[in-house]
């Protein structure tokens, strides 16, 4: 997982940076805002950057979405982002948010074969120019006869092991 900086325009769409500021271990497929500001990155605005690779051990349809949770609490925006291969599933930027929020987004569905797929999200809140410390992004994936897509697993988000010059 990365911090990267982040840009609201006057439109109210967000531009994150490739670039990252910071990196940090993420334990599993669901990130806090409160573990994102632990990590202090030296900018006004930020989001929390993960990526992977989805391992498909077997063929079949498979559910791609993301949940967001925020307790009630001070006003916030926040941006939530879910990327599938060259798809955008989740492009979310909620503004004003001061009430306790629990939406899970339309799921896409695709039928694949096995192998690797890039996945990759993104997500921060914030409030007239700093950071705020509620909030929570979940991956979720469903298998071949799944009912619904459920917190993705530990192996079913890799990713590519690095290996030294």
């Amino acid at each position: 997982m990365t911090a990267n900086s982040a840009r609201v325009n006057p439109t109210m769409d967000v531009t994150v940076s490739p670039s990252p500021l910071t990196g940090f271990l993420l334990d599993g497929p669901r990130i806090e805002v409160a573990q994102l500001m632990a990590q202090k990155p030296e900018a006004p605005l930020y989001v929390g950057v993960g990526s992977g690779l989805l391992a498909v051990r077997t063929a079949g349809i498979y559910a791609v979405t993301a949940r967001l949770e925020r307790p009630a609490g001070p006003v916030a925006q926040c941006l939530t982002r879910l990327g599938f291969g060259p798809y955008r599933i989740v492009s979310n930027f909620g503004v004003d948010m001061v009430s306790d929020i629990a939406t899970t987004f339309n799921v896409a569905r695709f039928d694949l074969q096995p192998g690797l797929y890039p996945i990759e999200w993104a997500f921060g809140c914030w409030h007239e120019g700093a950071e705020t410390a509620l909030g929570r992004l979940t991956v979720l994936i469903g298998h071949p006869g799944e009912p619904a897509p459920v917190l993705a697993r530990a192996d079913d988000i890799v990713r590519p092991r690095r290996t030294s010059p």
